[in-house]
């Protein structure tokens, strides 16, 4: 043993004293006089100097185990020893600075890493220095705490660039950043690891996360475990990949991840049968980004989908399946989903089922009520042609209100995709069918958006009261009169604002052939006029009545309502309407007080021939001879020849002549003085 100190040149004095040498120093005794000083002591003193050190050195021995147990978990050891020196130096303390560093003892136990990871976390909350809880945090984190990750940032920000080196490492491990990654701040890490003493590692990590070419030696992979993986997971290392699937969670996870993305699956069933759902997750996670048909793990995604509780895991497991999924497979998926729309889109978005096979599908979806133009992935199938135009025509009679609702809106889809007639055709069926309002006017919506896709802004479609419609859409005016009969008698859905519009437009679309071929037809017309006569008084009493439609009513059934059978009743209803002044109303009302007579409305007779007033004249009572006189006097004035045709002019003189009646025998003398041409004799005229 040295006799002076080789720093200061003192005198060392005995290991024994050194506590009572220390304390001599604290109290400013110089240290070249410290070892006479120590022998003048008594003994007593000397001792009592010593127990007061002591309870100083045990606060430092503390702390430097404390540091002595994390180092176990770091890659650098110095920090222990580094501390004693430190700390040693300046005892001993001040009472207020034993008192601040005299924390409770820690129970330093680490039988496995969650225990280990306990009393790290036991560490960073009491310790009094800054380095010590850094590398907790540190240590922590490499002991598979992810609630670390935090303070581990904390310390990649010390000032003490070791500490930062730790804390690079710990998060850019492969378990890190599996477990708890990928970090926003990844340049800072990326910054560090460049600089990193520990090249091999770092050289590992940086491969893993940026581009630069990175020289990983060989005899890397025996530094450790954890570094060997990592350089398997970069390298894409199968052998050892496949080996790593007998690991721990994380390495099975990982590994796993990274044969899927390799597209070496065939070692993954086991673990995707049986393995933790955390484990399971990744993998999947990985080969559904992947996009690859895995068709050797069929059966046991379909096991896995089937048995599993979680969610995401069972979504995921539908994802990687649904490429390769057959028919009956994916029936299976389908009921296991439980109702799991994110499932069911899957199913529909990702596999290549053929029609029949989708149709099967949607069946299920119908029969379970879990059926919904909702559902993410209908308008996928439509897009890609898998569906038939038959699909919803063949299942709607057989569903409830509300999935037709859900139906038609799937026919929505198929028509802006393909524009089938046959589809067209029977969705107006449905406007026109026995449905409750809101199937009616829900199918009315899907043809009226439609119609507006296709450029028709008003969105009426080609439906009109004409046989050309009529044979078009429904084959013949024997079918169609009872649909007709039907909307006239949906009140709820002729108060809906669309449906209305298009009733009002169609209801006064009549063409003259149409209007005919109705009356020939006895029994429907009669019920036809019936509802019209219906819907016409029940709007009397409704303030929420749509008068376009009203309107359209009357108008039709003035129209139909010609002949005698039904005229009476159609203009006492007409009357009943009380719509006295309306341009459209009136003209109805004219129109069947002329059908008594058989004479057309006034916009008809350019048309009518020329002897139409003499053929009828006698057959008509004195009411209806003055309307065909105003008929006579319409034609003379629109007469198309060179002049007034000189028969109806004979005629209206016989009439002038020798009608019984005073008031037609006048009006005739008046017309033909009137519209007689200069030179032709007539009743009173100054020329004559």
């Amino acid at each position: 043993m040295a006799k002076f100190c080789r720093t200061c040149g003192a005198e060392v004095v005995d290991e024994s004293l050194y506590g009572a040498a220390r304390m001599l120093k604290h109290a400013g005794v110089d240290q070249f006089t410290i070892p006479a000083r120590l022998q003048s002591l008594d003994p007593e003193q000397r001792d009592n100097f010593s127990r007061i050190y002591q309870r100083h050195a045990v606060v430092v021995a503390r702390h430097v185990e404390q540091l002595l147990f994390l180092q176990r978990h770091l890659r650098q050891q110095h920090w222990a020893a580094a501390l004693e020196d430190q700390l040693v130096a300046q005892l001993p303390w001040a009472d207020d600075v034993l008192q601040r560093n005299s924390t409770p003892p820690v129970e330093l136990v680490g039988d496995t890493p969650v225990v280990a990871a306990t009393t790290a976390r036991t560490i960073q909350q009491t310790t009094p220095f800054e380095t010590t809880r850094a590398l907790a945090a540190v240590g922590r984190l490499r002991l598979d705490d992810w609630s670390s990750v935090s303070d581990t940032f904390g310390a990649l920000r010390s000032a003490d660039a070791t500490v930062r080196t730790e804390a690079a490492l710990a998060l850019t491990s492969w378990r890190v950043q599996l477990a708890a990654g990928p970090f926003d701040d990844v340049r800072a890490l990326i910054d560090e690891l460049r600089g990193c003493p520990f090249v091999v590692e770092a050289a590992v990590r940086l491969a893993a996360l940026t581009s630069d070419e990175m020289t990983i030696p060989d005899e890397a992979a025996d530094v450790d475990r954890e570094t060997a993986i990592g350089i398997a997971l970069v390298r894409g290392d199968i052998d050892r990949l496949e080996a790593a699937l007998a690991g721990d969670d994380l390495e099975r996870a990982a590994a796993g991840s990274a044969l899927a993305r390799l597209g070496v699956t065939g070692s993954l069933a086991p673990i995707l049968r049986a393995g933790p759902d955390f484990v399971r997750t990744h993998i999947l996670q990985a080969l559904s980004l992947a996009r690859r048909p895995v068709p050797d793990l069929d059966a046991v995604l379909i096991e896995v989908i089937e048995a599993t509780t979680d969610e995401r895991l069972r979504e995921l497991a539908t994802r990687v399946a649904a490429p390769t999924l057959s028919t009956v497979g994916a029936l299976r998926v389908v009921r296991a989903a439980a109702g799991d729309r994110r499932i069911i889109q899957a199913v529909l978005q990702r596999s290549e089922l053929p029609a029949e096979g989708v149709a099967e599908v949607l069946d299920l979806l119908i029969a379970d009520g879990l059926f919904s133009l909702q559902q993410y992935g209908l308008s996928s199938i439509v897009d890609n042609d898998r569906l038939a135009d038959t699909f919803v025509p063949r299942r709607f009679t057989e569903v409830d209100s509300e999935i037709k609702v859900e139906l038609l809106g799937l026919a929505e889809l198929q028509l802006n995709r393909r524009s089938d007639e046959d589809l067209h055709r029977f969705v107006l069926s449905v406007v026109f069918g026995p449905h409750p309002s809101d199937v009616r006017t829900a199918a009315w919506w899907v043809l009226h958006r439609w119609y507006m896709h296709q450029g028709e802004h008003r969105g009426e479609g080609p439906m009109r009261l004409d046989r050309t419609s009529v044979e078009r859409f429904f084959g013949s005016v024997d079918a169609f009169l009872p649909c007709l009969i039907t909307v006239v008698r949906d009140r709820d859905a002729l108060h809906e604002v669309s449906f209305a519009d298009f009733a009002a437009v169609l209801f006064g679309s009549a063409d003259p052939d149409l209007i005919v071929a109705i009356q020939g037809h006895h029994h429907d017309g009669a019920e036809l006029v019936a509802a019209l006569i219906e819907g016409i008084d029940g709007d009397r009493d409704d303030p929420e009545v749509r008068l376009n439609v009203n309107e359209a009513m009357i108008v039709l059934l003035s129209q139909i309502a010609t002949v005698p059978e039904w005229r009476v009743d159609a203009l006492a209803a007409i009357r009943r309407a009380d719509r006295a002044g309306n341009f459209h109303v009136d003209r109805a009302i004219r129109r069947l007080a002329l059908a008594e007579f058989g004479i057309p409305t006034d916009d008809q007779w350019n048309m009518l021939p020329i002897d139409f007033v003499p053929t009828r004249f006698d057959a008509v009572n004195p009411a209806g001879q003055l309307e065909l006189l105003a008929v006579a006097e319409h034609q003379l004035i629109h007469f198309t020849t060179d002049q007034p045709d000189s028969a109806l002019l004979a005629f209206l003189a016989t009439i002038g002549d020798q009608s019984s009646d005073e008031t037609i025998r006048e009006r005739a003398r008046e017309i033909h003085r009137d519209r007689a041409p200069h030179g032709v004799p007539s009743f009173e005229r100054p020329d004559t």
